[in-house]
């Protein structure tokens, strides 16, 4: 939804009609508070005002955030920025034979070139990109028979990290090292971009108000990336943005175990007001 409100949202005002796009109409008949009735949709020619400014206050973090806030006792997250992310689907083809009468080293077993890179991609992030994240949550082996060796296996890749350059080499190191574990074997290797999604860096201006505001109401911060997507990377590119974090008990995320402290939550709530307040404040005087 949020992604898609974006793309419909102009960077300067613009009078829309009604009736030539049915997205706008049901984003008008989504509006709350008055800012365009409910029913404005049956008239031509409204204007959708440009966003002056987003912020989001996410309670789930992970274990990173909650370490990093809990370890250094600080209430407070600046966020600096959000991960790119992308998604691939790569199939190491090999072929396909009995299990008992195809000597071990006949074989061109699409199991082991997956094997082999499920390993690697942990060696290879942490060793040469310290701070990113890279994961494998999906594995298929084809056609899947204890008896049969594997001729193809599906592999689900992710990879994430939080300015464009390294995002680009971490993809391209990835990949590059998918191929020389699937030649290594033997194998084929198909690669599939599924979805990619670039880094977005939060505004400077909006990081130094929410600073501000903690420390007016005696909040300690820290700055950091945050390592999960958000609505708000979609909004980056249309309005100043920022994001304000408060730590998760034991950085537990998107599991019914999550819990955030109440008092965590009040404190996020007031930095949050305070800084558009204090947004608000600077807009005036302008």
């Amino acid at each position: 939804m949020q992604r898609s409100l974006a793309a419909l949202w102009p960077s300067r005002t613009t009078a829309v009609s009604c009736q030539e796009n049915p997205c706008t109409r049901s984003w008008y008949r989504l509006s709350a508070k008055g800012r365009l009735p409910v029913g404005s949709e049956k008239r031509q020619g409204h204007l959708l005002r440009p966003m002056l400014l987003l912020f989001r206050l996410p309670c789930r973090q992970g274990l990173l955030m909650d370490l990093r806030l809990r370890q250094a006792g600080l209430p407070i997250g600046v966020v600096t920025g959000i991960v790119g992310i992308a998604s691939y689907r790569l199939t190491f083809n090999g072929r396909a034979n009995h299990a008992g009468t195809t000597p071990m080293d006949e074989r061109l077993d699409a199991a082991q070139g997956a094997a082999a890179f499920i390993l690697a991609v942990r060696e290879l992030v942490m060793g040469e990109f310290p701070g990113c994240t890279a994961n494998v949550g999906l594995v298929n082996l084809l056609p899947g028979a204890y008896n049969i060796i594997p001729g193809a296996a599906v592999v689900g890749l992710e990879c994430r990290a939080a300015d464009l350059p390294t995002f680009e080499r971490l993809e391209q190191a990835l990949l590059k090292r998918a191929r020389a574990e699937a030649e290594r074997f033997g194998l084929g290797l198909e690669a599939e971009l599924l979805g990619r999604h670039l880094p977005a860096p939060m505004d400077s201006k909006v990081q130094q108000i929410i600073a501000e505001a903690a420390h007016e109401l005696q909040l300690e911060t820290v700055r950091l990336p945050s390592g999960a997507g958000h609505d708000a990377q979609s909004f980056a590119s249309l309005c100043p943005t920022g994001m304000i974090f408060v730590p998760s008990v034991d950085g537990i995320s998107h599991s019914p175990r999550e819990f955030t402290e109440w008092q965590a939550c009040v404190n996020g709530a007031n930095v949050l007001l305070k800084a558009a307040l204090k947004m608000a404040e600077s807009a005036n005087r302008r």
